[in-house]
């Protein structure tokens, strides 16, 4: 954001909340006269909502309509004090032409109106939750995944908080958007925003990934691919969860945690045999002939 204020042509900084004009898209300082309050911008940014705003020069560039404009530019004491007001508001606002009133209003007004849902308009919207997966990522690190589908990992983490950032980082346009956790369990957004979509499933994604994972060290001898199959049929649902990985992919990288959990391949001879990584009947016998050794399993 480098552009310049509209009102005090100074340049509008990322921090310095700035706001775009709906009707000329130029940037303005919330401080230089846009008339929106402070906790107004913080809970939209917090929402995630955007803010509907015109600068002074759209809003005079406007056309409103008279029948709207006029309880605004004139009063009641103006209308009894002065009887050319008065004609002068008449012949403004004229009568329209008769329409078919039936024509215009069925379309758009059910014939009950009890009919009429305001709940969407009068209820505020759903405030975010967030919840921490642990081994979801492929590196086995935990990751926050909030209500709406973005997905942070850990940036830092401090005696008191955790600082978790947005995973989009991009070279040329990184998502700032960030997370404070407190020491008492609370999540507090940062004041940047997304600048790209969610992911729809995410949650789902993540808990599927752990899940894989969890049951893979749990059972080192049963294939990926089938454990992957067991956890899709038992955490997929009819709701479409395109952020969600090929099998392939995530037996892949169940695979990898388990041979980062095999020992390490013997230097010498002088080894010892841990069973818990043979399976139950493979195991023979261990010969030593002189200077050699003969491990010896059922074929």
């Amino acid at each position: 954001m480098s552009a310049k204020c509209i009102s005090c042509v100074k340049p509008v900084r990322p921090r310095q909340q700035g706001l775009l004009c709906d009707g000329c898209l130029r940037w303005q300082h919330r401080t230089c006269g846009t008339g929106i309050s402070l906790t107004d911008y913080r809970t939209a940014v917090q929402n995630g909502d955007s803010i509907d705003w015109r600068c002074e020069t759209c809003m005079s560039e406007s056309i409103i309509p008279v029948a709207e404009s006029t309880p605004v530019l004139f009063a009641d004491s103006d209308i009894n004090n002065s009887a050319d007001n008065e004609s002068t508001i008449y012949e403004a606002v004229a009568d329209p032409p008769v329409i078919n009133d039936h024509s215009v209003n069925e379309p758009d007004l059910p014939a009950d109106p009890a009919a009429l849902n305001e709940s969407s308009i009068l209820d505020p919207p759903a405030a975010v939750t967030f919840q921490i997966l642990q081994d979801s990522t492929m590196k086995g690190r935990p990751k926050l995944v909030d209500s709406r589908g973005h997905c942070y990992n850990v940036k830092r983490r401090r005696p008191n908080a955790t600082d978790w950032q947005c995973t989009i980082r991009r070279k040329l346009n990184p998502c700032r958007a960030a997370v404070i956790q407190r020491s008492d369990g609370t999540f507090h957004p940062g004041v940047h925003s997304h600048n790209h979509t969610s992911d729809v499933g995410a949650a789902i994604s993540a808990t599927i990934t752990a899940k894989v994972k969890a049951k893979t060290v749990e059972d080192i001898f049963k294939p990926a691919s089938a454990i992957v199959e067991e956890v899709l049929l038992e955490e997929l649902t009819d709701a479409p969860c395109p952020a969600l990985s090929k099998p392939e992919y995530i037996a892949r990288a169940a695979n990898r945690l388990r041979q980062k959990l095999r020992p390490k391949d013997p230097t010498t001879l002088d080894f010892e045999i841990e069973d818990d990584h043979i399976p139950d009947g493979f195991f023979v016998s261990d010969v030593k002939v002189r200077e050699r050794r003969h491990i010896m399993f059922h074929a």
